[in-house]
């Protein structure tokens, strides 16, 4: 079966393509319990807008390779250490679209340090490159306009806090090469509709079983789930 929006190949069984989020072989369901303020064609608006990004992410790094001097001289908002990337939100001139580069003063960018975006309230997207293993504590904390984002399929670990109090973050993919969850990843996440997890139901299970919120729906290869009412 082939996906009807980035023509990636897929299983038969499949309901959804974990290159792009699309749904295969039927409408995802609406969230459950009384709707939040505003109506449903937010968060599957922001899916698709995800979907495209992260399609623009794909070709754009597969078509043309990148040229480490470039991230150097035009992002000095980026620093590296050992491999851990930071950010400075006080020199970035761009606009709340932020694209990661594979390097970064010669070094590749293996993970975001603890805290790497921290409180940076300016940013709705974040485009991750393919080399990231890793996402440390607190990484995202306090990102309140961070609307949805893709994890590459290299990530392995997200630290404890990792979005916690996001308050806007819509949608979520978290491909099943993540092994490690930490705790209160997406405490104070309201907005939190949909988490696209490209592992089974009983391995989400067993990689984060905290509650997040009773909006939450997290859509698996095997089926979907919605969280518990309760914590």
């Amino acid at each position: 079966m082939y996906c009807p929006n980035c023509n990636n190949l897929c299983g038969d069984e499949d309901r959804f393509c974990f290159r792009c989020g699309a749904a295969l072989t039927e409408e995802i369901p609406a969230p459950p319990a009384t709707p939040r303020k505003g109506s449903h064609w937010v968060p599957v608006l922001i899916m698709a807008v995800m979907s495209v990004a992260g399609l623009i992410a794909y070709f754009a790094t597969t078509a043309s390779p990148k040229s480490p001097s470039s991230t150097v001289s035009e992002m000095p908002w980026f620093t590296i250490h050992e491999g851990y990337l930071f950010f400075n939100e006080a020199l970035y001139t761009g606009t709340g679209e932020l694209t990661v580069p594979e390097q970064v003063n010669g070094q590749m960018v293996y993970g975001l340090g603890e805290g790497c975006f921290e409180n940076c309230t300016r940013l709705t997207t974040v485009i991750l490159p393919d080399t990231l293993n890793s996402i440390e504590n607190n990484a995202f904390a306090g990102c309140t306009s961070l609307r949805g984002i893709f994890l590459p399929e290299s990530v392995t670990v997200l630290g404890k806090n990792t979005f916690n109090g996001c308050t806007d973050l819509e949608a979520i993919c978290i491909p099943s090469s993540v092994r490690w969850i930490g705790p209160d990843s997406f405490d104070d996440c309201d907005s939190l509709f949909y988490i696209i997890y490209s592992g089974t139901s009983n391995q989400w299970n067993q990689l984060y079983s905290e509650f997040i919120n009773i909006y939450t729906g997290v859509y698996c290869q095997d089926g979907s789930f919605y969280h518990g009412r309760n914590p």
